[in-house]
């Protein structure tokens, strides 16, 4: 079915155009066609016959992305599982491999920490040993010391006694006679010098009457 549509165009111009069935509005000087259309004007259907085409229509779509969802979620269910199961599976090994080395480090260090507690208690016990034996070493020492130092020195005691004596006493006895000696000589010193004096006094008392009896013979 066809019908003719007639829509009145408006040209905004302000020149003259002279063109079959265009005319000027005077108020405005816009230019006003009349252009005619043909258009196709589908029957009219009744209400019942539209209903049921869109009914089947919107059955066909519903079931076809019905389907396509159906489709899509089983898909997707499929893909998680599959995810679901790699990850599961590489977290086991993952697990199991961080399992088997923790365990591995638990035992070093148990291992570790027993040795360490083994080695404690021996150095313990040896510096124990090594104290007792430094104290026993240290006392037995120090009695021997003592009974040594206590001998040498009466040992040199006695040896001084007798290296420094003997000659100290002979050298007092020698300074004891020197001092008689000197004491001696200073009177023997004292008797030759009043000796000579007396000589000396002798001589010039000689000389001087020997001068006066030349003098009384003169």
């Amino acid at each position: 079915m066809y019908c003719v549509i007639t829509i009145l165009i408006k040209v905004y111009a302000r020149a003259n155009i002279s063109a079959r069935g265009t005319k000027r509005d005077k108020s405005s000087g816009v230019l006003v066609r009349n252009v005619t259309l043909i258009a196709f004007v589908p029957p009219k259907l009744s209400v019942e016959e539209g209903n049921k085409g869109r009914r089947a229509q919107f059955k066909e779509n519903f079931h076809r992305n019905f389907g396509r969802m159906d489709d899509w979620l089983e898909k997707l269910l499929t893909d998680h599982t599959a995810f679901c199961t790699n990850l599961r599976s590489a977290l086991g090994e993952q697990q199991d491999h961080k399992i088997s080395e923790l365990t591995a480090m638990s035992e070093h260090l148990t291992s570790q920490v027993q040795m360490f507690t083994t080695m404690l208690h021996d150095m313990e016990r040896q510096s124990a040993e090594a104290m007792r034996q430094a104290q026993y070493w240290v006392h037995s020492h120090l009695e021997g010391v003592r009974a040594t130092t206590g001998a040498s020195a009466e040992a040199l005691r006695n040896s001084l006694m007798d290296l420094i004596l003997p000659p100290m006493e002979g050298i007092m006895m020698q300074l004891q006679k020197s001092q008689t000696n000197l004491q001696e000589m200073s009177i023997k010193v004292n008797d030759l010098v009043w000796r000579i004096l007396f000589v000396k006094s002798l001589f010039f008392l000689d000389i001087f009457m020997l001068v006066n009896e030349k003098l009384e013979y003169l």
